[in-house]
């Protein structure tokens, strides 16, 4: 199983192998359109119990997101390669129904399209930052520093910072002490903080 699904099922507090009355229960309600149903049902083939069935996980989990189960969405998405085009639709579908850790990787499929869809990326970052996910509002704060709202690049780094993301004190960290806003007080406290976070090269700069 891939590893970024085994992660986002280890996070569903439902997922769990499901009794065989319970499967039957669950599939008369996908088929009646119960998004919870069809995500259930996916994440119950995901694990499997005796039996995963990869083919109905997907089938299922497809559903629940056609369904607006945003779960669904990112859940297939993890099932598909990274050079999957529809990979990239499902994590942005997912980030629009408010899935924010999947804004993140679909903000960065965005830039590794070709060409690259810089301000459609950067949207997504913003909206998965809006929703207080680090990985959205460090990868906002990296694609903000080469662009000139130079306050805009700092508060998305900052507050990825403030979620302990330690690259974004690392990369903060570096804008502080070489940047034309130079704050080395500041640097000083960020490359403490990253250090910390196990940022090996921030300890070695204090």
């Amino acid at each position: 199983m891939p590893i970024l699904l085994t992660l986002l099922l280890a996070c569903s507090s439902s997922v769990q192998t499901a009794p065989e009355t319970t499967v039957d229960r669950l599939t008369t309600e996908c088929t009646k359109e119960s998004k919870a149903a069809c995500l259930e049902l996916g994440q119950h083939y995901a694990i499997g119990g005796e039996a995963p069935d990869a083919e109905k996980s997907k089938q299922y989990l497809s559903r629940a997101c056609i369904l607006r189960e945003a779960t669904g969405c990112a859940q297939v998405a993890a099932l598909l390669d990274s050079s999957d085009p529809e990979r990239t639709t499902l994590l942005k579908r997912a980030c629009d129904l408010d899935h924010a850790p999947a804004c993140s990787g679909a903000g960065v499929a965005l830039l590794q399209q070709k060409p690259p869809n810089q301000e459609e990326a950067l949207r997504t970052f913003e909206r998965g930052c809006a929703a207080d996910d680090p990985a959205s509002c460090f990868n906002l704060g990296r694609a903000l520093a080469y662009g000139t709202d130079v306050e805009a690049m700092e508060a998305a780094y900052s507050k990825a910072c403030d979620a302990d993301y330690a690259l974004a004190c690392a990369n903060l960290a570096t804008h502080f002490s070489t940047g034309a806003r130079k704050d080395l007080e500041r640097a000083a406290s960020l490359n403490r903080k990253a250090c910390s976070l196990h940022h090996r090269k921030s300890c070695s700069e204090q």
